[in-house]
């Protein structure tokens, strides 16, 4: 089920059966957020109600999402189109650092790309373009804050030449 705010941000939920349930809030240019949840990698609370239960102001801060853009180029400083280009988080698994993929978008014709609704934290962004048989990499990593607009640029180098098709 999903309801819209009124525009002093209320909403209403109606004829609701007694059950647990999952409250999620999004909106665009936001983090989405769920109920009861206390960090954004967190999952949210059940949220438990009874037989004519009027449950009453639930409050959610939404906090703004933060956007990475840049541009990727290669070795001589032209852009390189149709790049893939990934905002990575760090994550602890049985005590190793893993970087894992927030998001992924693909450079335009100009090598801009743009990450955007990403939850505040530390990021690396990494590209990678492969074309006429060379395969080019890069990465660097840099702190969001709430709502911030973080730039980085990326100058693509040859990792490995393969003669021969891709």
């Amino acid at each position: 089920m999903a309801v819209r705010t009124d525009s002093g941000g209320r909403f209403n939920f109606r004829g609701i059966r007694a059950g647990r349930y999952r409250l999620r809030v999004i909106r665009h240019g936001f983090v989405s957020q769920e109920y009861g949840q206390r960090k954004f990698s967190d999952p949210g609370a059940i949220l438990t109600l009874s037989a004519r239960q009027n449950m009453m102001d639930l409050i959610f801060r939404l906090v703004p999402s933060a956007v990475i853009s840049g541009r990727i180029e290669n070795e001589d400083g032209e852009p390189l189109p149709w790049a893939s280009v990934g905002a990575l988080r760090e994550s602890y698994s049985q005590g190793k650092r893993t970087l894992l993929i927030e998001e992924t978008v693909l450079t335009n014709d100009h090598g801009e790309y743009r990450l955007f609704g990403l939850r505040p934290g530390r990021y690396f962004v990494a590209a990678s373009y492969r074309a006429g048989g060379s395969q080019m990499r890069g990465r660097r990593g840099g702190q969001l804050w709430p709502g911030q607009h973080g730039r980085i640029g990326l100058r693509a180098h040859i990792l490995s030449w393969h003669s021969g098709p891709v």
